[in-house]
C-alpha cells in the first residue's frame, strides 16, 4: 500500500512538473562574451596573512636577524590567532568570541619550553564596548614565581567614548592600583591621552589627529624623558591596521631625548602591489636601512 502511494505521488509530481514546463515560453540562453576577461573588483581591504621582519647591520647591507608574524581570522574578519616567531622565542595569541565577552589566551615559549601563560577575559555588557577585563598569568622556567591577576576597568563619557581606564594588580592577596589612562576628545574625535603610574606621576602624554598619534611625550616618575613627533603618508593603512593601529601609514618619526642628546629621524618608505596593498616597508635612518618588512595577504 505504501509503495503504491509513493508511486502515485511520484507520477503526480512528474505530471505537475511537465505541465509547468510546457506552460512556460522558451527563453533563449544568455550569450557570454568569451573574448574579454571577466572584470575582477580589487579588494584593497584584504586581510593581512603574515609579516616578515628583517634587521640590517650598521651599513644596511647584511641581515642580522629576522622574525615573522602570522594571522588567522574567522568569517567575521575577527582575529582568532596570532603567532609571533622570533626563534627560539615564540608568542601565541588565541582569540575566542562570545555574546558578552571575548577571551585572549597568551602563551610564551623559548626553545619549546613554556615561559608564561596568561588568559584575559574582556567583558562587554554592551556590544563592542568593553567595561572590564581580567587577566591571570603564570610564569615558568626563568619566569617562575612571576605572574598574578590583573584587572582593568573602562569608563565612558556621555557620548559613549572611552574616557578612563584604571588598572590594578593582585599579587599578595589584595588589589594594588597600578595605572590610569585618561582620554580627551574634541567632539567625537580623540584629541589626547594621559597615562600615570601608581603614584599618580606622568608616564606618557600623547596627542592625536584624525585618530592617528602625532606626538608622544614620555616620562619617568613625572620627569620628562623625551618626545616623538610622527607624520603620516596619504597611504591608507588597510590590512596593516591590525599591526599599526592607525588609519594612514607613517612617513617619518623624530625622537628627541631629554636632556638633549642625539635626535633620531626614521624615514618610512613603501612598495604597493596592483591591489594597492603594502607589500614592502623599509625604515631607514641617515640614509641607511635598518629594518625591512614584507607583507602577504589572504
Amino acid at each position: 500500500m505504501k509503495i503504491t502511494f509513493a508511486i502515485c505521488t511520484l507520477l503526480l509530481m512528474l505530471s505537475v512538473s511537465c505541465k509547468k514546463s510546457n506552460d512556460q515560453p522558451n527563453t533563449p540562453p544568455v550569450l557570454v562574451d568569451t573574448t574579454k576577461p571577466p572584470v575582477v573588483k580589487v579588494d584593497t581591504s584584504t586581510l593581512l596573512k603574515a609579516v616578515w621582519s628583517y634587521s640590517y647591520n650598521a651599513s644596511g647591507t647584511a641581515i642580522t636577524d629576522s622574525s615573522n608574524m602570522q594571522f588567522k581570522y574567522d568569517d567575521q574578519r575577527r582575529i582568532v590567532q596570532q603567532i609571533d616567531n622570533a626563534y627560539p622565542h615564540v608568542d601565541t595569541f588565541s582569540y575566542s568570541y562570545l555574546s558578552d565577552r571575548y577571551v585572549v589566551d597568551f602563551h610564551v615559549s623559548n626553545a619549546g619550553s613554556p615561559m608564561l601563560v596568561s588568559s584575559s577575559v574582556y567583558y562587554q555588557h554592551i556590544k563592542n564596548r568593553t567595561d572590564s577585563s581580567l587577566t591571570t598569568a603564570t610564569g615558568y622556567g626563568i619566569q617562575a614565581g612571576q605572574g598574578g591577576t590583573y584587572a582593568t576597568y573602562y569608563y565612558y563619557n556621555q557620548a559613549g567614548l572611552d574616557s578612563l581606564e584604571k588598572g590594578f594588580q593582585n599579587t599578595i592577596g589584595q588589589a594594588q592600583y597600578k595605572t590610569t589612562i585618561n582620554y580627551y576628545y574634541t567632539g567625537a574625535n580623540l584629541d589626547s591621552s594621559v597615562s600615570r603610574d601608581n603614584n599618580g606621576k606622568l608616564s606618557d602624554v600623547s596627542y592625536y589627529t584624525a585618530g592617528n598619534r602625532t606626538v608622544d611625550k614620555w616620562y619617568a616618575a613625572g620627569v620628562p624623558q623625551g618626545v616623538e613627533n610622527l607624520t603620516y603618508s596619504n597611504i591608507p593603512n588597510g590590512g596593516l591596521y591590525v599591526v599599526y593601529k592607525s588609519s594612514k601609514l607613517l612617513s617619518q618619526t623624530i625622537s628627541t631625548p631629554n636632556p638633549p642628546g642625539t635626535v633620531e629621524t626614521d624615514i618610512y618608505t613603501y612598495q604597493l602591489d596592483a591591489a594597492n596593498r603594502v607589500v614592502v616597508m623599509t625604515i631607514s635612518s641617515g640614509g641607511i636601512t635598518f629594518l625591512k618588512q614584507v607583507f602577504t595577504y589572504y
